[in-house]
């Protein structure tokens, strides 16, 4: 049977959130986006019960948001990621729209 990844890339007004299963594909975009944005600001992590990383919340960055959100898209389509919905819709919790990009990638185990 085979094994896919799943990742997700979320924008809203409270700023870019990234979900990786491969968590080590979700820590080395995170530093490369350090790199890119050295003002880049993590407000929230969450791990596996084995202390890997799989979700990284990155604060508002206001304008930069949809850049982050743009390159992340680009970068998992580049690693061989394959897109498998988006949704926009209108959000009660958060102004304007909440956007959700979802892949998968067949894993190597």
């Amino acid at each position: 049977m085979e094994q896919y990844d799943f990742a997700k890339v979320w924008v809203d007004s409270e700023g870019v959130r990234l979900y990786c299963t491969d968590t080590s594909e979700g820590d080395d975009l995170i530093v490369q986006l350090k790199q890119l944005v050295p003002n880049l600001q993590i407000k929230e992590t969450s791990k596996l019960p084995t202390g890997e990383t799989w979700f990284h919340h990155i604060t508002a960055l206001s304008a930069k948001d949809n850049g982050l959100m743009w390159w992340l898209i680009k970068e998992f389509g580049s690693r061989g990621w394959e897109p498998i919905g988006a949704v926009s819709y209108p959000s009660a919790f958060h102004p304007g729209d909440d956007l959700h990009y979802e892949f998968k990638r067949k894993s190597a185990g």
